[in-house]
């Protein structure tokens, strides 16, 4: 219990502690009240007076569509991959080593609701963006990092540590005579 109490507490802290980092630096950078959008305007490249690389902007507006295909691309294969594991983990060898990966289990659980959270949040928030520029605000902004670097985060961590234990069932397995 001890070690799917620890998974809990990592997944749920990676999730506040990225939520406040972004949310505390884009107020920082931007403002308190700054407008958070989804469509920047284009920068192109150009010669300063001093002969000196710098960005003027376009004048146009970048379109989201094509990063918001690839964002939901990549959080469902996380999902596909720790949905998974979910499933062949437990049936696999490392069952029979008590405790050897219900912390990477947790941890993988989190992903999987970190990234349909994200999916869904970034679709429904662009939605909104869409009628009403005004209403996509920092902490949605946040929030939104937040959840797909913590579905990353656990994911990247669920893999390190049933990596070490099978690397230590492995060893323990070759010292039993």
């Amino acid at each position: 219990m001890v070690t799917v109490s620890i998974a809990v507490v990592v997944a749920l802290g990676s999730l506040a502690l990225i939520w406040r980092t972004v949310t505390t630096n884009a107020k920082v950078l931007l403002g308190t009240n700054a407008q958070i959008t989804f469509t920047p305007l284009a920068y192109k490249p150009s010669f300063g007076p001093n002969g000196q690389l710098v960005r003027v902007p376009a004048g146009e507006f970048v379109p989201f569509e094509s990063r918001h295909e690839r964002y939901m691309k990549i959080a469902e294969v996380v999902t596909t991959l720790a949905s998974a594991s979910l499933v062949f983990v437990p049936s696999s060898r490392l069952r029979v080593y008590p405790h050897s990966c219900s912390f990477a289990l947790v941890l993988l659980g989190f992903s999987v609701l970190y990234c349909i959270l994200f999916m869904a949040l970034l679709t429904y928030f662009y939605e909104g963006f869409l009628y009403d520029p005004n209403t996509y605000t920092v902490t949605k902004y946040g929030l939104v990092h937040a959840l797909g670097f913590g579905g990353l985060f656990c994911f990247a961590l669920a893999y390190i540590s049933l990596a070490v234990r099978v690397g230590w069932a492995a060893i323990y397995a070759a010292t039993i005579p």
